[in-house]
C-alpha cells in the first residue's frame, strides 16, 4: 500500500492498518511494516502475515477493480554501475523496494545470461542493489564469463532488463558475512548509510586494486 506522509519522518517497526476498501463497508484490519520510500512525502507499507478473510477481500476487490493487476509487469531498461559473482547495483528512476525478487537479462555482444536475485539495498529515484540468489555451478559459471567479457572490454556498455518477481517471504535478518566475502554484499547488508556515502563507497571500490579485488571477489564495474 502506498500512503502519503506529509510533514513526517521515515516511518519504522510494524503498524497496525485499519482502513476501508473504496467501494466497500467493511473495515479491514492488517500488520504492516515499512517497504519503501518515494519522492513528496510518499511512502509504502508491506502488509505482514492478513488474515485469510482479509486477503480474500483484497484479493477480489483487485480483480474487480484492477483486471490487470495480475499481469506480469512488464521488464524495464536500467544501467548496470557495479558487478560481482555475488550480486550488482543498477542505477534506476524507480527502483524495486527491498526483499523483491526481481530476474536480470543482461546481454553483451552476443554473450547474454540471465539471473535471479532479491534487492537488498533501494535508494529512491536512483538505484538498487541486488543479491543474486542462484548459487548452481552453471550459474557461476555464466556470470563468471560475462564478468570477465566486460573486465576485457572496459569500453562496452550491456543491456540490461530487469522484471520484478513479487516478495522474498523470509527476508535474512541480521545476515553475517565472512570478512572474506563478496565486497558489493559487504556493503548491501552493512550499516545503513546516506545514498551519498553508499555512492562513495562504491566508487572507492572501483579504484580497488585489480590484484587486490580478485582476492576479495571476481568482479567489473561498468
Amino acid at each position: 500500500m502506498a500512503i502519503a506522509l506529509p510533514g513526517r519522518r521515515r516511518p519504522t517497526g510494524r503498524w497496525q492498518l485499519a482502513f476501508t476498501l473504496p467501494g466497500t463497508s467493511k473495515e479491514l484490519e492488517i500488520s504492516a511494516e515499512f517497504a519503501w520510500e518515494g519522492s513528496r512525502a510518499q511512502g509504502g507499507l508491506r502488509f505482514v502475515q492478513p488474515s485469510t478473510e482479509a486477503a480474500f477481500s483484497l484479493r477480489e476487490w483487485l480483480k474487480q477493480n484492477s483486471p490487470d493487476a495480475e499481469q506480469d509487469d512488464p521488464p524495464i531498461r536500467c544501467q548496470l554501475t557495479d558487478l560481482s559473482l555475488g550480486g550488482c547495483y543498477l542505477e534506476i528512476s524507480s527502483p524495486f523496494p527491498s526483499s523483491s525478487r526481481v530476474t536480470l537479462s543482461m546481454k553483451a555482444r552476443e554473450f547474454e545470461v540471465r539471473v535471479q536475485g532479491v534487492v537488498r539495498v533501494m535508494h529512491p529515484e536512483k538505484g538498487m542493489g541486488v543479491e543474486f540468489t542462484q548459487k548452481t555451478p552453471e550459474d557461476r559459471a555464466a556470470l563468471e564469463k560475462f564478468l570477465q567479457l566486460l573486465t576485457e572490454n572496459r569500453g562496452l556498455m550491456p543491456e540490461l532488463l530487469v522484471q520484478p518477481d513479487g516478495l522474498e517471504s523470509e527476508p535474512p535478518h541480521n545476515r553475517q558475512l565472512d570478512p572474506t566475502e563478496d565486497p558489493l554484499l559487504q556493503l548491501f547488508y552493512g550499516e545503513p548509510v546516506t545514498v551519498e556515502a553508499f555512492q562513495e563507497a562504491l566508487r572507492k571500490q572501483r579504484a580497488t586494486p585489480a590484484a587486490e579485488t580478485e582476492s576479495r571477489a571476481t568482479g567489473a564495474h561498468a
